[in-house]
Protein backbone atom coordinates (compact mmCIF):
# COMPACT_ATOMS: atom_id res chain seq x y z
CA UNK A 1 0.00 0.00 0.00
CA UNK A 2 2.77 2.44 0.84
CA UNK A 3 4.37 1.92 -2.69
CA UNK A 4 0.90 2.32 -4.10
CA UNK A 5 0.58 6.23 -2.59
CA UNK A 6 4.06 6.86 -3.44
CA UNK A 7 3.34 6.08 -6.90
CA UNK A 8 0.31 8.44 -6.43
CA UNK A 9 2.22 11.48 -5.44
CA UNK A 10 5.16 10.74 -7.87
CA UNK A 11 2.09 11.10 -11.22
CA UNK A 12 0.45 13.78 -8.87
CA UNK A 13 3.59 16.56 -8.47
CA UNK A 14 4.81 15.25 -12.42
CA UNK A 15 1.34 15.79 -13.68
CA UNK A 16 1.81 19.10 -11.91
CA UNK A 17 5.20 19.81 -13.46
CA UNK A 18 3.68 19.13 -16.57
CA UNK A 19 0.99 21.91 -16.37
CA UNK A 20 3.48 24.57 -15.46
CA UNK A 21 6.40 23.94 -17.81
CA UNK A 22 3.59 23.04 -21.00
CA UNK A 23 4.52 26.64 -22.41
CA UNK A 24 6.04 25.33 -25.55
CA UNK A 25 9.15 23.68 -23.52
CA UNK A 26 8.84 20.58 -25.21
CA UNK A 27 11.92 19.04 -24.18
CA UNK A 28 10.70 19.00 -20.56
CA UNK A 29 8.15 17.43 -21.61
CA UNK A 30 9.87 15.25 -22.95
CA UNK A 31 11.90 14.54 -19.85
CA UNK A 32 9.06 14.19 -18.19
CA UNK A 33 7.47 11.44 -19.83
CA UNK A 34 10.50 9.45 -19.81
CA UNK A 35 10.34 9.90 -16.10
CA UNK A 36 6.79 8.81 -16.29
CA UNK A 37 7.95 5.52 -18.30
CA UNK A 38 10.88 4.71 -15.95
CA UNK A 39 8.55 4.88 -13.23
CA UNK A 40 6.26 2.33 -15.14
CA UNK A 41 9.55 -0.26 -15.60
CA UNK A 42 10.07 0.35 -12.05
CA UNK A 43 6.68 -0.52 -11.03
CA UNK A 44 6.63 -3.04 -13.86
CA UNK A 45 2.58 -1.44 -14.19
CA UNK A 46 3.30 -2.43 -18.27
CA UNK A 47 -0.72 -2.42 -18.73
CA UNK A 48 -2.41 -1.28 -21.99
CA UNK A 49 -4.25 1.18 -20.40
CA UNK A 50 -1.27 2.73 -18.75
CA UNK A 51 0.95 2.62 -21.66
CA UNK A 52 -2.02 4.94 -23.96
CA UNK A 53 -2.15 6.90 -20.85
CA UNK A 54 1.84 8.01 -20.81
CA UNK A 55 1.13 7.92 -25.06
CA UNK A 56 -1.46 10.45 -24.92
CA UNK A 57 0.46 12.86 -22.56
Amino acid sequence: MFAAEHIRQALIIYVLKLAFYANGQKHYIENIKQDLRDLTIMTKAKSRKWQRALNNI
